[in-house]
């Protein structure tokens, strides 16, 4: 498994561990739809520390490193 941090692969989300992040985040991060099993993409990673932009499903967002980190994903195909 890995962190949400890398830029321009495609990933399966897996989970946020328990108390990576306050419940707040946690019930944000699923209102923008990663849920288990959800296809996740980084389609743009700016310089200088700017925060980067998802897809998953059909909505697009920035997310910006510290909250990124605290998502575990695993790459698409890996396991299935």
């Amino acid at each position: 498994m890995f962190k949400l941090n890398i830029s321009f692969l495609f990933f399966i989300f897996t989970r946020v561990p328990n108390q990576a992040l306050a419940d707040n985040y946690r019930t944000r991060m699923m209102e923008f739809g990663f849920h288990p099993g959800e296809t996740v993409s980084c389609v743009q990673s700016l310089a200088f520390g700017a925060p980067k932009v998802y897809r998953v499903s059909n909505t697009i967002f920035s997310l910006d490193e510290e909250v990124a980190s605290h998502l575990l994903v695993r790459l698409l195909g890996e396991n299935e």
